[in-house]
């Protein structure tokens, strides 16, 4: 009969532990369906954000701000799936501004059923000119091949 010492079993609990702590993490996701979450507006360029993230949610942006940048939270996307951000003008309804990218663009290691993917997409201000203070509205629709889905964010620029 074999005997494991008191370390091999330290050391199998600790093991099996942290497999159980990665598997659980590695496979848990929040959503069980493709969601749009956290729409946020700044007016840092979206190459300057951390993780494609604006760090803050501004309600007001200056007329003479650098961007008008909108970041959202995906999950539950595929490679395929468009993500378009579009820019209008709430008192006319004018699109002002649309961009759009795959989810592949955004993360070329995203993979079937992702869980998160950030987006983001800045416009810059024209050099010559300031913003129009106006009320404005970011609308992010993710495509997905069914219904689409849609966030929306009014924000000012005074």
């Amino acid at each position: 009969m074999t005997m494991i010492s008191l370390n091999q079993l330290r050391f199998l609990k600790h093991f099996f532990v942290f497999t159980l702590i990665v598997g659980f993490v590695s496979c848990k996701c929040e959503f069980d369906e493709p969601t749009l979450e956290n729409l946020r507006i700044c007016d840092m360029d979206r190459d300057d954000l951390d993780g494609f993230e604006c760090s803050s949610d501004l309600a007001t942006l200056a007329t003479d701000a650098p961007f008008i940048t909108a970041s959202v939270e995906t999950f539950q996307t595929n490679p395929t799936d468009r993500i378009v951000f579009r820019l209008t003008d709430v008192a006319t309804g004018t699109l002002l501004s649309e961009l759009s990218s795959t989810i592949s663009q955004l993360a070329s290691e995203a993979g079937e059923a992702e869980c998160l993917v950030k987006a983001a997409a800045s416009i810059p201000r024209p050099v010559d000119r300031l913003w129009p203070a106006l009320d404005y509205n970011v609308e992010v629709i993710l495509e997905n091949g069914g219904v689409p889905l849609t966030i929306n964010k009014r924000f000012t620029i005074r």
